[in-house]
C-alpha cells in the first residue's frame, strides 16, 4: 500500500490497482464503435498465459494479418464479459488505447467483440513497465530513466 496526497485529501491506493473508472454524472456517454478495429478470431493464435489483468488473463499470441507478416501480440481476455456492463468497461480500455500513438505507449492492434471478448495489443517483450523498473531499480542509470519520460 502507498499513501497519496492530493491537496488535503489523503487516500490509500493499492500499488497493484491499475483500473480507474470515470463516471459520467449526466449519463450522456455512448459507447463509440469498435468496428474499425475488429479482427477475425481465426487470424489470432492464442499462446501461453503471460499475466493477469483487471478483467482476466493476458496471453502471448500471434496476429496473422492478411497483408502484413505475422505479428507477436498480447491478448487480453475477459472472464466475465457475458454482462453488458463488464463488457463495455473492458472494451473502453481499447477505445482509450486507440487514441494514442506514441513509441512509449502500447499500441492497440484490434479487438474481438464476440464472446469471448479479446483486446489485441502490441506485445511488450520485457513485460510490464512497473515490474521491469522494480526488478532493475538499482541497475538503471539516470540517463536511461530520463528516456522513459520522453
Amino acid at each position: 500500500m502507498c499513501l497519496t496526497v492530493s491537496g488535503t485529501l489523503r487516500t490509500i491506493v493499492d500499488e497493484t490497482d491499475d483500473y480507474a473508472e470515470i463516471v459520467d454524472e449526466e449519463d450522456t456517454y455512448t459507447m463509440p464503435s469498435t468496428r474499425d478495429y475488429e479482427i477475425q478470431r481465426d487470424r489470432i493464435e492464442l499462446g501461453r498465459c503471460i499475466g493477469e489483468g483487471q478483467f482476466g488473463d493476458v496471453h502471448q499470441g500471434v496476429y496473422n494479418s492478411p497483408d502484413k507478416p505475422a505479428l507477436p501480440v498480447a491478448i487480453k481476455t475477459c472472464k466475465n464479459c457475458t454482462s453488458d456492463s463488464v463488457r463495455e468497461k473492458f472494451l473502453q480500455e481499447a477505445l482509450t488505447m486507440r487514441q494514442f500513438d506514441h513509441p512509449h505507449i502500447v499500441k492497440l492492434i484490434g479487438v474481438i467483440t464476440e464472446n469471448p471478448v479479446w483486446i489485441i495489443m502490441e506485445l511488450c517483450t520485457l513485460g510490464e513497465l512497473r515490474s521491469f523498473l522494480q526488478v532493475r531499480k538499482y541497475s538503471l542509470d539516470l540517463a536511461t530513466l530520463i528516456l522513459f519520460a520522453y
